[in-house]
């Protein structure tokens, strides 16, 4: 049999978790990844179904070409799919129309500052004045209408992630497990991809390396290292007068200084009080959970890179 045909055999997922991020999605690709009848993608997130349509069905299917016939079900996650509204006549038309869609929803005000600050910690976003933003274009009761009307609702589960995932994570993978038709299986419960802030710091006066992940990075001297504890978004600076790095320091330092506006109860009528209203009539179950008073919204930081002499 040739590579092709190997390919052309392999199984497309039968279910597939749409988002949203910040959620708890990667903390459920880790815990569904423990259960040994399901099946996911070698990577989290293949993005087939947005930005790598082009590269066609068999790049697809290349992502799970990894998995054996001992997989009753195969999923994907990839929480961006539901900004993307071609996304769904693509699952129909590749996967069919009765794949199982899985969304999981947060507390918005507490979602849109996890994401702002995980956007930040990737140096996406390095401004105080997105916040309305993350909150507004993150409307739930439209995406779980959309899904609702392509596949249908006994097809769509919904799960929410202070009620579903918080208190015991086993409890997530029990009703996911019900949903897919399957036997549950015990899991070991997991916080992954946690938001974090980064901190910035100048480098001491000669080269350095840091550990980062299972790495270590080498540091010029005086560089201004924005730190998070992973490599993919941690900076190294170099090129950078007195006067730029403070810069730089005190921009990474203050990024979220406008917090307590997060909190605001007339952003929270503009913006989310009747989404709210309509996801709970969608899903029929009432969401008491996000009108509770927020707490302060804070994200710890990350500790300081410790320096050691190249």
């Amino acid at each position: 049999m040739t590579a092709a045909q190997q390919l052309a055999r392999v199984r497309l997922p039968d279910f597939v978790c749409v988002g949203v991020e910040k959620c708890g999605t990667t903390s459920l690709y880790d815990l569904l990844q423990q259960h040994p009848a399901i099946g996911l993608s070698r990577h989290k997130e293949t993005h087939f179904f947005n930005s790598n349509w082009d590269k066609g069905v068999g790049w697809y299917r290349e992502k799970f070409s990894h998995l054996d016939a001992h997989c009753l079900r195969i999923g994907e996650i990839t929480p961006a799919y539901h900004r993307f509204p071609e996304v769904i006549p693509r699952i129909r038309q590749i996967l069919g129309d009765g794949t199982k869609i899985l969304i999981l929803l947060r507390e918005p005000r507490q979602r849109a500052f996890s994401h702002y600050i995980h956007d930040f910690a990737n140096q996406l976003e390095m401004t105080d004045l997105v916040y309305k933003r993350y909150l507004a274009t993150c409307r739930y009761a439209p995406i779980v209408r959309d899904y609702f009307t392509a596949f249908g609702e006994q097809q769509c589960l919904v799960q929410i992630f202070e009620e579903d995932f918080l208190p015991d994570p086993q409890r997530l993978v029990d009703n996911i497990c019900r949903f897919l038709g399957i036997a549950s299986h015990p899991v070991t419960p997991v916080h992954s991809n946690p938001s974090r802030l980064p901190v910035a710091c100048w480098s001491p006066g000669y080269a350095t390396t840091i550990q980062v992940e299972q790495d270590r990075l080498r540091v010029p001297a005086h560089s201004v290292v924005v730190f998070t504890g992973r490599k993919h978004n941690t900076r190294i600076i170099t090129g950078l007068d007195q006067a730029q790095g403070d810069a730089l320091i005190t921009k990474v330092a203050n990024a979220v200084c406008f917090i307590p506006a997060m909190k605001s109860s007339i952003v929270y009528e503009q913006n989310v009080h009747e989404d709210v209203e309509q996801v709970e009539q969608l899903i029929h179950r009432t969401l008491d959970c996000w009108r509770a008073a927020l707490p302060d919204l804070h994200a710890p930081v990350t500790a300081l890179p410790e320096f050691v002499r190249a």
